[in-house]
């Protein structure tokens, strides 16, 4: 009994027990080990960031990661308040020598001026802080991991009116333009027919499409450096060759003789409009087909100012039926009417097939009936009867304090056409639509605005009036605001009612700034406009069927005031010598506030409101220099009543 331990002993030295069991374990260790210590990271970086965008994303140059939601907004404001104050710039290298241009990013038309070019900084700053944090359960773990290891790059969203910018940038560079055009002809004399051949010129022109394509690259990435821009040859396509023997079409388009453009028009209403044939000629121009060959076509640029403006003469706008409410119930004060309105393309084409190659020779008459477009109301009476008004949504007011005549005039108009405004359920209501075109054929009127070095009239000012005034009044009706835009410059017509500060302003710069909101109610909207001109104020107000809706808005708050700058004065050879012209200078801000709105069911949805508005100094157009002995005469321009440089705390907007 007693070997027995030593044999147990020499068996285990020959058979020795299994080591995959420590192994097992001591694996199984490691990997709970990395596992905590990956959850370990991964929930404390999770955990720092909550608040702050994860590392490797990038704007353009610049980083912003680890930045928090306040401090990214403040950077991405601080770098719009400089592309507001700062215009664009772009540069031309020709021969060694460098010359410089500068855009504005602004449309004016009086106080009601507005930007060219929108940044969208809250849904930019919402987007930033999305990255990393998908809510698929694996993508979330390690997605922000992914961003150190590759980065993101991010573009800012913004809005830039491409066509009105284009036209600042012609306004520009225009004058170092050598515009090139096709050999053509010029009609001296229809009997007998005489003509002279204009030989072709090779130009030097701007490829607007490409400076434009750069203009919105660098903003995206809010890149504020100036951008290199060229001129390229550009090659006529109809040559002096090409029109030796033109004498047989020109005398066949001369026998078409004068043009008729006729129309079935409402009672009382033009109905014949007659295109003499000197003016015809003037419409043609040589022009190059797809075969190769060599006709004479209409000038489409010259036949679309004509058609356009006999658009606006012939044009009837639909009329919608407008009620008024009386005692509680709803009355109908004017009756619906259908509108009419040309149709330029279907317009031009059946022109185009007249005049190409002849094709008028050999009728009976010259008429050609214009297109028209029949347009009806979207409103039906049948519905109307349904609509079920029952109370009132909420009303938005502003004043208008020391508005001049034309301006007021403007106002009283507007608020006449959207008086007793149905908007159907389901509808989104625009101010432009109802209350536009801002044209002279409308009932607007012009007023002076100093444009760049000049001095313009523009018609249709005060209309951001009625945008504040409407957009107040959704807000209190706790509508759904599906466009808006703040102005441009800090006005004081737009004032907040509560503590006078900029903010809950509108801006309607037709057609590209609009003021919209949706009926998302069962019912009709009934839209109800008062102007009181003793106390200068104008009151809408939004009726319908009663919900349970309501909303609110908090007083806007400044959270930057920008300087307006140096003034300025712009030699203008328009002006008598010695006269000068200002314009008011304007502060620039950055304002903020929340529009809390609650819907039929008790949802409550909050929204934040963020305006930035340009600073603009002082500017002055100053004629021709006078003798000394001769006193100068100044007239102020007032397209507005901001108060210049004053302090925050001291401005009166009143």
């Amino acid at each position: 009994m007693e070997n027995i331990p030593v044999v147990d002993e020499f068996i285990d030295k020959i058979n020795p027990p299994p080591k995959w069991p420590r192994i097992l374990l001591l694996t199984a260790g490691i990997v709970l080990f990395a596992v905590v210590s990956i959850a370990g990271t991964v929930y404390f970086y999770q955990r720092y960031y909550a608040n702050r965008v994860y590392p490797g994303v990038y704007l353009g140059k610049y980083y912003l990661g680890g930045m928090e939601k306040g401090e990214l907004r403040d950077f991405v404001e601080n770098l719009n308040s400089r592309l507001m104050k700062e215009e664009l710039n772009y540069y031309l290298i020709e021969d060694g020598k460098q010359q410089d241009f500068k855009v504005e990013t602004i449309l004016a038309r009086g106080e009601d001026s507005a930007p060219l070019l929108t940044l969208y900084t809250d849904e930019f700053v919402e987007k930033v802080f999305h990255y990393g944090r998908e809510k698929e359960s694996w993508q979330k773990y390690f997605l922000p991991f992914s961003l150190i290891l590759k980065n993101k790059y991010t573009n800012f969203d913004l809005r830039l009116d491409e066509q009105n910018f284009k036209d600042n940038l012609r306004q520009v560079l225009e004058k170092s333009e050598d515009k090139a055009h096709d050999a053509n002809v010029k009609i001296t004399s229809l009997i007998p027919l005489r003509y002279e051949i204009i030989p072709e010129k090779v130009g030097q022109v701007f490829d607007y499409k490409k400076i434009i394509t750069d203009t919105k690259n660098n903003l995206q990435v809010l890149e504020l450096s100036s951008i290199q821009i060229q001129r390229h040859q550009f090659y006529p396509q109809v040559l002096q060759n090409d029109l030796s023997n033109v004498t047989e079409q020109l005398e066949r388009l001369v026998l078409c003789g004068d043009l008729l453009f006729k129309y079935a028009a409402p009672v009382g209403q033009k109905d014949t409009f007659i295109v003499r044939i000197g003016e015809i000629m003037d419409w043609i121009t040589a022009k190059r087909s797809d075969s190769g060959e060599v006709y004479f076509f209409l000038n489409e640029e010259k036949f679309s100012i004509y058609l356009k403006s006999l658009k606006e003469i012939i044009d009837v706008p639909v009329q919608n039926p407008k009620f008024s409410l009386v005692n509680g119930k709803v009355r109908e004060f004017k009756e619906q009417k259908p509108g009419l309105s040309l149709n330029l393309e279907e317009t031009k084409e059946m022109a185009r097939k007249y005049f190409e190659q002849g094709a008028c020779f050999g009728r009976e008459n010259n008429n050609l009936n214009l297109v028209m477009d029949k347009v009806e109301s979207d409103i039906k009476l049948k519905e109307v009867n349904d609509m079920g008004i029952t109370g009132l949504f909420g009303t938005g007011t502003s004043t208008f304090y020391d508005s001049h005549t034309n301006r007021i005039k403007n106002i009283a108009h507007a608020v006449e056409l959207l008086n007793g405004v149905l908007i159907p359920p389901g509808e989104v209501f625009s101010a432009i639509k109802y209350a536009g075109p801002f044209t002279l054929e409308n009932g607007y009127l012009p007023e002076e605005i100093i444009k760049g070095d000049r001095i313009i009239k523009e018609v249709g000012g005060g209309m951001c009036q009625i945008g504040t005034t409407l957009f107040r009044m959704a807000m209190n009706a706790g509508m759904d605001i599906t466009q808006r835009h703040n102005h441009s410059l800090v006005v004081s017509y737009y004032a907040d009612p509560v503590n006078k500060n900029p903010g809950t302003d509108a801006a309607l710069y037709d057609p590209f700034l609009d003021l919209k909101f949706k009926n998302d109610t069962d019912g009709y909207l009934l839209l109800q406009t008062n102007i009181d001109y003793k106390k200068q104020m104008l009151t809408f107000s939004l009726w319908g069927k009663v919900d349970g809706r309501y909303g609110h808005y908090t007083p806007p708050l400044v959270s930057r005031w920008i300087p307006a700058g140096e003034p300025q004065e712009v030699l203008s050879p328009e002006l008598k010598p010695g006269e000068v012209k200002c314009q008011n200078a304007f502060r620039g801000a950055i304002s903020s506030f929340t529009y809390t709105r609650f819907t039929s069911s008790s949802e409550k949805i909050e929204r934040v409101f963020t305006s930035n508005y340009r600073p603009l100094p002082k500017l002055c157009l100053v004629g021709p220099a006078l003798p000394t002995s001769t006193p100068s005469s100044s007239v102020e321009i007032k397209p507005s009543e901001a108060v210049v440089e004053t302090q925050p705390e001291e401005l009166n907007l009143d």
